[in-house]
């Protein structure tokens, strides 16, 4: 028995390799075994209509997941307190710290800082030599991406026009 015309589905596989994201995730090529062509036959018109689909880069799923899901900052943060603790056991300083974030998120705890308000002077100090108590935007600016604190009021209160002294500064970090 033969199949009807506008019934047909045909699955072509091909083996040429070309190069689909120009991205660094997924710049390499890779076999379209995974993309399916299908060919249809419109009812009544005898046209074929194609349609693409293709497996989506295992690496560009995996970097869409991890940046969607904020585990490379997670994963910065992380690192970040273990190198600055250096921890005898960083297994169990890691559960800890998580536990931490877990009551600060839920609002029963203090959030757990990489920086202490030591460091945190430190470095205001850096940014003020002179010791006026206050620093440039751009020195604020600059001061927070040192501390590794992407999320941030990039237009704080001023105490004068273009300056933020050291208790905004202070209280920006550790909100």
């Amino acid at each position: 028995m033969r199949a009807s015309m506008d019934s047909i589905e045909m699955i072509h596989r091909s083996s040429i390799k070309l190069p689909v994201y120009s991205n660094d995730v997924c710049s390499h090529p890779f076999n379209l075994a995974g993309w399916v062509l299908i060919m249809k036959v419109i009812p009544g018109t005898g046209t074929l209509l194609h349609q693409q689909t293709a497996n989506v880069c295992p690496k560009h799923k995996a970097h869409e997941y991890l940046t969607s899901h904020k585990i490379f900052e997670l994963n910065n943060y992380l690192i970040s307190h273990l190198l600055i603790d250096e921890p005898d056991n960083p297994i169990e300083y890691l559960a800890d710290l998580i536990e931490k974030c877990l009551l600060f998120k839920t609002g029963q705890g203090p959030p757990p800082l990489i920086f202490t308000d030591r460091h945190i002077d430190g470095i205001f100090q850096s940014f003020d030599p002179l010791h006026t108590g206050s620093i440039t935007l751009d020195q604020y600016n600059t001061a927070i991406k040192l501390l590794g604190i992407a999320d941030y009021n990039q237009n704080p209160r001023e105490c004068v026009p273009g300056k933020v002294d050291k208790e905004v500064f202070h209280a920006e970090v550790t909100w």
